[in-house]
């Protein structure tokens, strides 16, 4: 176990954007993915993992499609999902998806 003082502080971690999607046709969402680029760019954000295959071990999940974008800090991953930029990118995918998504800390 890390003792406090080998603790990085928070603002020193990555954190990760998670997003599982589910779409029935995909061709409404390259709109989305132009815009949604933008404000990743814009925030410093680096796709880790679009669209690419996963396989659900436990539980229940909702999407068929998942995301993963790395971001410097949480701040950044968080402010990134409150602009203006990816707002008119979630305009354009609301209604045409269910979604989840969160951000989650890198610690190690």
């Amino acid at each position: 176990m890390r003792s406090a003082s080998n603790r990085r502080d928070s603002s020193d971690m990555v954190a990760y954007w998670i997003a599982a999607l589910s779409a029935e046709d995909m061709a409404p969402l390259k709109d989305y993915a132009a815009q949604a680029r933008i404000a990743v760019d814009k925030y410093g954000g680096r796709s880790l993992s679009r669209l690419g295959r996963f396989e659900l071990l436990e539980g229940d999940f909702v999407g068929d499609k998942m995301a993963v974008i790395e971001f410097d800090t949480m701040e950044q991953a968080v402010a990134c999902y409150n602009s203006p930029e990816y707002h008119k990118a979630k305009d354009l995918r609301d209604g045409k998806t269910d979604a989840v998504f969160f951000v989650v800390e890198g610690t190690g």
